[in-house]
């Protein structure tokens, strides 16, 4: 049971791999924290269909990706690099998403950064970076997957974010 074993009873385990089974979920922010512990945990208890792990460093997704693979031999797992705060660039990439398994069931915008400063000392253009990386990047991905999930009739975001 993993990560989850602490957190979880057995009745909640078995409804998440119900859940996930045969579901194509795509992290964000995958390659460290708990995007890093949420894929690994998926792979432990959850057994999606297929794992597309994205953030920026590529050597760290593949990190992760391998440990995936150690703990679900089976796992359909690609490493899909992004720059959340490049918000031009991610209608396309969540194209290639979709490509990779022919769709997304459940996108978890995990990805973020954090700024540390006094308001009145920090720039417009910090505040609007940690906004593009933080708040709408998720929704520029979300809104590239939801014609199609609104024509399949299902799909889920999952929205992971802080206050610093």
């Amino acid at each position: 049971m993993g990560l989850l074993a602490g957190s979880f009873q057995h009745k909640d385990l078995v409804v998440m791999e119900e859940y996930f089974s045969d579901k194509v979920v795509w992290v964000t922010g995958a390659s460290a924290g708990f995007g890093e512990a949420l894929c690994i945990a998926l792979c432990q208890s959850a057994k999606p269909g297929g794992l597309i792990l994205s953030a920026r460093r590529k050597d760290e997704l593949e990190r992760v990706r391998s440990r995936c693979l150690e703990l679900f031999p089976n796992l359909n797992a690609e490493v899909l690099p992004l720059d959340l705060s490049d918000l031009s660039r991610l209608g396309p990439v969540a194209e290639r998403a979709k490509g990779l398994f022919g769709r997304v069931d459940v996108l978890v915008n995990n990805g973020g950064v954090g700024f540390r400063g006094l308001g009145q000392e920090t720039s417009i253009e910090e505040d609007q970076h940690v906004m593009n990386v933080d708040f709408f990047s998720g929704v520029v991905l979300t809104k590239a997957l939801l014609p199609e999930w609104i024509q399949r009739q299902s799909g889920h975001v999952v929205q992971i974010s802080s206050v610093q």
